[in-house]
């Protein structure tokens, strides 16, 4: 037999949730998704022949990682980066993915062979490598899967780990060769969570009901955070009822103002939050959309809240992390009482510093000053904001955890 070469065409992501050809698929074909680490998750691939070849070849397919362009690795059940695992379902190692001629459904080949038959596939969760042979030539197609999970521990922010499958080492033919070439190769990004400069909003009229507009367009499962500040002309303020669907993160009462946080899973409709003050006061907001974060709100943590009264700084106070060194994104807020007062000076480190007033000169309204950090370490300590006036505030230090994921990309083999 004259051994053929092969493409790798496609590649699909799924939830191992339910068995082989019905499981919930994470994107379409050769389309992006975010992966969480140490979780499992199945990856299906499809190739063909290549059309400069004749006859047929016997061959077996294995599993491969690269990261950061360090080389192809092998996968198996306990290799660092990429590792097989068994599926949650469960599912028969080594079963086939269809009999030949028929594939299993859902199938994700896009390619275009003069006849396009199908030789039926693996799929492993135990070795990273087929157990049987394939009879295929270059009229022919056929698909693997694989069950695995990202190694959380071996992997850090920026890191980008390419998967893709090649001739196993103990194929019976083309043993060990790379594809003769790859149409899709799926890439993962990692990343910090990611936000922007945010949705603000000044209200300058005293009243107990405080409409706050929000970031457009958010998307299912995103993290919508509210930081408010309300200032009054007599009297100490509190928050009312806690809108319906959100969390209050945190709050501090001082002498004409409250100040705290407000977080939401994003149902991917909302506009604005109205936020409740048991007396009439003024209001300010800082509403930030964070994608690419943790998922649960397990994920936001927050410091004690401080206070300084008439002061000409506020230091927001020391956080530490629940769990190990990340990609986080901190954030710095100061709510204060002085509606003239700005902000000269934002915490050391902290970029997109932003301070709204509820309408300056009154002298019975409010500011409220924000500021964010990536940084991969579990102990901020963010410094002071430091104000143009004497102010009384509330300030507090809060914490995103990544998605601990990553960004599945597309990528031909000639872009790296």
């Amino acid at each position: 037999m004259v051994a053929s070469n092969f493409t790798q065409t496609d590649f699909r992501g799924y939830d191992d949730d339910v068995g082989l050809g019905s499981a919930t698929a994470k994107a379409p074909a050769n389309a992006t998704w975010k992966q969480g680490t140490d979780q499992n998750f199945r990856v299906r691939f499809a190739f063909d022949g290549s059309s400069g070849d004749t006859g047929w070849v016997s061959a077996r397919w294995e599993l491969q990682y690269n990261l950061n362009e360090a080389g192809w690795n092998d996968v198996g059940p306990a290799t660092s980066v990429v590792k097989v695992v068994v599926s949650g379902v469960p599912i028969t190692d080594s079963i086939q993915l269809g009999t030949d001629a028929n594939p299993l459904g859902d199938s994700i080949y896009s390619g275009a062979k003069a006849d396009s038959l199908y030789i039926a596939g693996d799929y492993d969760e135990n070795s990273g490598t087929a157990t049987t042979d394939s009879l295929i030539d270059q009229l022919d197609w056929s698909e693997v899967e694989y069950c695995l999970q990202i190694v959380d521990a071996d992997v850090v922010a920026g890191d980008i780990v390419k998967l893709r499958i090649k001739h196993a080492d103990n194929s019976t033919q083309r043993a060990g060769e790379d594809l003769e070439d790859y149409d899709n190769t799926l890439a993962l990004l990692r990343n910090f969570p990611q936000t922007v400069a945010p949705t603000t909003t000044a209200l300058s009229a005293q009243t107990t009901s405080h409409v706050c507009n929000l970031p457009g367009s958010p998307q299912l499962g995103d993290l919508l955070m509210v930081h408010f500040s309300g200032g009054t002309i007599t009297g100490t303020p509190f928050f009312g009822t806690t809108p319906s669907g959100w969390t209050k993160l945190w709050d501090n009462d001082h002498a004409f103002g409250v100040a705290g946080t407000f977080i939401k899973i994003s149902d991917g409709t909302e506009t604005t939050i109205n936020i409740v003050t048991d007396i009439v006061t003024a209001g300010a907001s800082h509403a930030y959309l964070i994608t690419n974060w943790f998922g649960n709100l397990s994920g936001v943590e927050v410091g004690a809240a401080v206070e300084d009264v008439a002061a000409p700084t506020i230091d927001p106070p020391s956080l530490t992390t629940s769990w190990i060194a990340e990609e986080n994104l901190w954030f710095a807020v100061a709510g204060g009482t002085n509606d003239d007062a700005l902000v000269d000076i934002y915490p050391s480190g902290f970029t997109g510093g932003i301070n709204t007033v509820s309408g300056g000169g009154i002298d019975a309204g409010c500011n409220i000053a924000s500021a964010r950090l990536q940084s991969p370490v579990v102990t901020v300590n963010p410094g002071v904001f430091d104000w143009s006036q004497l102010e009384t505030a509330g300030a507090n230090t809060i914490v995103v955890r990544p998605l601990g994921s990553f960004n599945v990309i597309r990528r031909r083999l000639e872009d790296y």
